[in-house]
């Protein structure tokens, strides 16, 4: 879902576009559900070689690593308990190896916010003032509409307002036990 109050040099449909294809642009890496994406590659790779990164799967690594660290295993972008600890990195190559056979990433957890930042950029680029941008629960709001100082988001919590960031929700009335403690392995 896509709205906008564009100020933009080009036409509103060139900056949509170039958001969108930002967002497949990360899908085609990130994706877990697609054999061929980058990340999909690194997993079957990287428990028996190096794996060599593209810039953009380095990001999300490193990130998805370093909330890992901060979180103390909360975040696990593994889905196992500490297996974040067992993904070792060389930045000199820019490569991504597992020290056990089966270790996955999984970028369930940012990928989102990865495609709606990127996206979010390009629509800067262009000149775009303001945009609210839905990616399914995850929320980034370019900007704010004319007039106003935030855009409005509805929450369970109520409205929530926010310019410049992002929002993600998540909860299991749609999809039932798919947010899983990394210390039990078990959905909460």
């Amino acid at each position: 879902h896509f709205s906008a109050s564009i100020a933009a040099m080009q036409p509103p449909a060139a900056a949509v576009t170039a958001a969108f294809e930002e967002i497949e642009r990360w899908d085609r890496i990130l994706s877990s559900y697609k054999e061929e994406s980058e990340a999909s590659r690194m997993n079957r790779q990287a428990g028996s070689a190096p794996f060599p990164c593209s810039e953009s799967l380095w990001e999300a690594v490193t990130l998805s690593l370093e909330m890992a660290r901060r979180s103390g295993g909360v975040f696990d972008p593994t889905l196992t308990r500490d297996g974040f600890s067992r993904v070792r990195l060389d930045p000199l190559k820019r490569s991504v190896t597992f020290e056990q056979k089966g270790l996955k990433l999984d970028f369930g957890g940012i990928g989102k916010g990865l495609a709606l930042d990127h996206a979010a950029r390009r629509l800067r680029r262009r000149s775009v003032a303001a945009a609210l941008l839905n990616f399914g629960g995850h929320i980034y709001a370019l900007g704010a509409p004319a007039g106003k100082a935030a855009w409005t988001v509805e929450s369970a919590a109520g409205p929530i307002p926010i310019k410049d960031a992002s929002i993600s929700t998540s909860g299991d009335s749609e999809r039932p036990g798919h947010i899983v403690s990394p210390f039990t392995g078990r959905p909460v």
